[in-house]
């Protein structure tokens, strides 16, 4: 039992993080299951209880890069968010909220344990996130939609765990595959 409580103690983080990313996956659940109204929507745009809008900033600035009219809600949405990762960190969602994290850390755990990859693993300027995003909006005004919404690990994630798991769950073990190798 001391065991049990020294081990809970030494990752308390870890688990007050899994428990908050898998009860906001709950609560999408819940919301097309048994209509609860506490958090309705997916990780990109949601309502929380039936009121508050919450918007991901970087959706909502593709959208913008479509030239498509913004509606209120979705302005409204993802200045809380903002404001949210302004007050406790840009990560906090990476870390929190993120079910892709969950994927990551389990890869990161068996890489670890298991001596998988080693040193010699691909490695990749930390800049290339910067390149990526500049040509998500890029094709985001070329094509007329928010590109990366539809290849978004974190999207087609979340959709899989909320709407049902279909094809998207390829793509989510290529990512499991490239974490726990590279």
């Amino acid at each position: 039992m001391n065991n049990l409580l020294n081990l809970a103690k030494k990752y308390k983080y870890l688990i007050a993080r899994r428990f908050s990313q898998i009860s906001i996956i709950f609560l999408y659940i819940s919301a097309n299951l048994w209509g609860w109204n506490i958090l309705f929507g997916n990780l990109s745009s949601s309502i929380l209880f039936n009121t508050v809008p919450l918007s991901d900033p970087f959706a909502f600035l593709q959208i913008l890069a479509t030239g498509s009219l913004v509606a209120s809600n979705l302005i409204i949405g993802a200045i809380i968010i903002t404001m949210f990762y302004a007050i406790f960190g840009g990560r906090a969602f990476c870390s929190w909220v993120c079910p892709i994290n969950i994927v990551s850390d389990f890869a990161d755990w068996l890489r670890t344990k298991f001596k998988i990859g080693g040193e010699s693993g691909l490695r990749m300027s930390r800049r290339i996130r910067y390149y990526l995003i500049a040509l998500t909006f890029l094709v985001s005004m070329i094509m007329g939609v928010g590109a990366f919404e539809y290849i978004s690990p974190i999207s087609i994630l979340t959709r899989e765990i909320i709407f049902g798991f279909g094809f998207g769950l390829g793509l989510i073990f290529s990512i499991f595959l490239f974490d726990l190798l590279f």
